[in-house]
């Protein structure tokens, strides 16, 4: 019976990868201060639910939009169906030259 619920639950997950539900981003690079929009691209917005691995480095709002308060790596995942999608985010300060500081 165990093994029968693990195969129902494992093509459950690939069927639904074959129905093209999908992030626009799994990966990302962003700066400090910095935001962006992630979209579970397939699923209806207001069927999505957003969570944040340490909200206090980068936020999610209940549409995906995504602030990146501090330096670090979060994931944010989107929920849908019961089916977890993940972006791992890296937040990175920003590169400032010696050139630019003395303008």
């Amino acid at each position: 019976m165990i093994v029968l619920i693990c195969l129902l639950s494992f093509c459950h997950k690939a069927y639904a990868a074959e129905d093209g539900i999908r992030l626009n981003h799994t990966q990302k690079t962003a700066y400090v201060g910095g935001n962006f929009n992630l979209n579970l691209k397939g699923a209806p917005d207001s069927k999505v639910k957003w969570e944040s691995s340490a909200p206090k480095t980068a936020k999610v709002s209940d549409d995906g939009y995504v602030e990146c308060l501090k330096s670090g790596e979060v994931t944010i995942k989107a929920f849908y169906k019961d089916i977890e999608y993940t972006c791992i985010v890296k937040i990175v300060k920003p590169y400032i030259t010696e050139k630019r500081k003395n303008m």
